[in-house]
């Protein structure tokens, strides 16, 4: 089916309408329901993506119902006894303590408390040249 017939079924759903997109797109679906040709002129360029998607989606139906169903927990297994209306505040309480992780330091390591390593002479003649410094490397006697 031409294009020409979409566009005028689409200027006729905008006319019906009253120019709203969302009204003018109900009658459009609505029509092409009962009209063969209009819903193919509005899918043929979907087509092959509504197909991978269904294959993909059956596929994947099919390889779920073909795994086992899912397995008891281990006997050995620890059973938590906190009642349900608690586990979300204690889940916020650990999460909002001191210690817990922050977003973007989850790898990040504490720094030992009382333990400083003094600087290398490395760093500190970096430094002192930044700071615009003569280091005692520079310096002459």
């Amino acid at each position: 089916m031409s294009t020409v017939y979409v566009q005028n079924k689409i200027k006729e759903a905008l006319k019906e309408a009253k120019g709203n997109p969302t009204r003018a797109r109900q009658y459009l679906i609505s029509w092409a329901t009962q009209d063969l040709a209009l819903l193919l002129g509005l899918t043929k360029s979907h087509l092959n993506g509504l197909a991978s998607y269904a294959i993909a989606k059956t596929m994947q139906g099919e390889t779920l119902a073909n795994t086992s169903p899912k397995q008891a927990p281990p006997a050995n297994a620890k059973k938590i006894d906190i009642p349900e209306e608690a586990f979300g505040k204690d889940l916020l309480k650990a999460l909002s303590g001191r210690d817990s992780v922050r977003f973007g330091m989850e790898a990040a390591t504490p720094r030992p408390v009382g333990r400083r390593t003094p600087a290398s002479e490395s760093h500190i003649e970096i430094m002192k040249s930044l700071a615009g410094q003569k280091s005692s490397k520079t310096k002459k006697p």
